[in-house]
């Protein structure tokens, strides 16, 4: 089953890469929200109806400020981190790694705190996706916790991303200390180093409410740790962070996806697709190529476009699981998952998977691996 879209106007590489990673992961719409089992997922998208009051919303001119940057932004009401990994054992199996920590501003800073430690000033969200052996053995987890000292939040001194036995502990941007990554689900533990193969790329549009950046490749070596034994990894990753005002899919009639590729030949592809929950209109696709230079490149475009080749039934929505891309008459993929059964029932249900990608670029053959996130409505 194929369906032809054709490309919208695409102007800043910011907007693809972090708006995209907010959609997937954003709360319920407050008009889905239930006071049942689930009302701890909930939580998170009564918040997301509050007033902003006391919050700031970017604008002007900016510029990234890392590390600084890599802190939580208090004075903005939501913020995302995320990191996505894809790696090899010794087998060369692939292997996908996924963190994404959502913060939510209840308190805004210009209220005075009450020096009581129990104050709720901010919510985080936050999972863990871990795949390995064709979905086999795997893990995925969510939890939702309060900001506090030590158990949920960013913590400056230590630059590290915490909640509970979750971290990211960030470096100091020179390559003489890499980031850090380590997370225990169930009976797997992961710990995963990364070091920066392409320079930040931030949003530089002063119109947009939010601010962000994205780091399209990093190395990756580590360790996952199974029942079976310690088993050790390297591979590539993308990281995204943006704060301010996200857009609410569960608000609105729009959905977006986002597909995150590492190529090998050195460069990177996000492209992105927002389309109607109920398959009605055009949609429109957005797409960036960053180069083994590091630099961005909006893809023309003109002949440009995205079939859907395979649908897939899951337990709660029927997911566009494989693409064939074609760009400006440069680039074309066929992108495949590695096995369909990759949704997970979060408090906001999502695809999100491991997928390979194989094809011809600029007329000679082309691989790679990346992430497809499908968002809440499938199909």
């Amino acid at each position: 089953m194929a369906r032809k879209r054709a490309f919208g106007v695409f102007a800043l590489l910011g907007a693809a890469g972090v708006v995209g990673a907010a959609l997937v992961f954003w709360p319920l719409d407050p008009a889905e929200i239930s006071l049942g089992p689930k009302a701890q997922g909930d939580w998170m998208a009564a918040l997301a109806g509050q007033e902003d009051a006391g919050f700031v919303r970017p604008s002007g001119e900016w510029a990234l400020r890392l590390p600084d940057d890599h802190a939580a932004h208090p004075a903005q009401r939501s913020e995302l981190w995320q990191i996505s990994a894809q790696v090899q054992g010794p087998d060369l199996e692939v292997i996908s790694v996924q963190f994404s920590v959502l913060r939510q501003g209840v308190t805004p800073p210009t209220e005075a705190a009450s020096g009581n430690i129990w104050d709720l000033r901010d919510l985080y969200r936050a999972h863990v996706i871990t795949a390995l052996q064709q979905g086999a053995q795997g893990q995925a987890e969510e939890r939702l916790a309060r900001g506090f000292a030590g158990l949920a939040g960013y913590d400056s001194d230590m630059q590290e991303l915490r909640l509970d036995d979750w971290a990211l502990r960030f470096g100091d941007d020179t390559g003489a200390n890499p980031w850090q990554f380590a997370a225990t689900t169930g009976d797997m533990q992961v710990t995963l180093e990364f070091e920066g193969l392409k320079p930040p790329l931030p949003l530089v549009a002063p119109d947009a409410p939010f601010r962000g950046y994205a780091v399209p490749r990093l190395g990756v070596t580590g360790t996952i740790t199974t029942p079976n034994g310690a088993m050790p990894v390297t591979g590539l990753a993308w990281f995204d962070h943006v704060w301010g005002e996200l857009p609410l899919p569960g608000a609105a009639p729009v959905v977006s996806d986002r597909l995150l590729v590492h190529l090998d030949t050195g460069d990177d592809l996000v492209v992105i697709t927002s389309r109607r929950r109920d398959g009605q209109g055009s949609p429109t696709v957005d797409a960036v190529m960053i180069g083994t230079d590091g630099q961005a490149s909006q893809i023309s475009p003109q002949r440009a476009e995205l079939d859907f080749l395979r649908l897939w039934q899951g337990e709660v929505g029927i997911w566009p699981v494989e693409w064939q891309i074609t760009l400006d008459e440069t680039l074309e993929l066929t992108v495949s998952p590695v096995w369909d059964a990759q949704e997970y029932a979060f408090a906001t249900p999502v695809w999100s998977g491991l997928v390979t990608v194989a094809g011809v670029y600029n007329g000679q053959p082309v691989r790679g691996t990346g992430l497809l996130q499908l968002a809440q409505g499938g199909m």
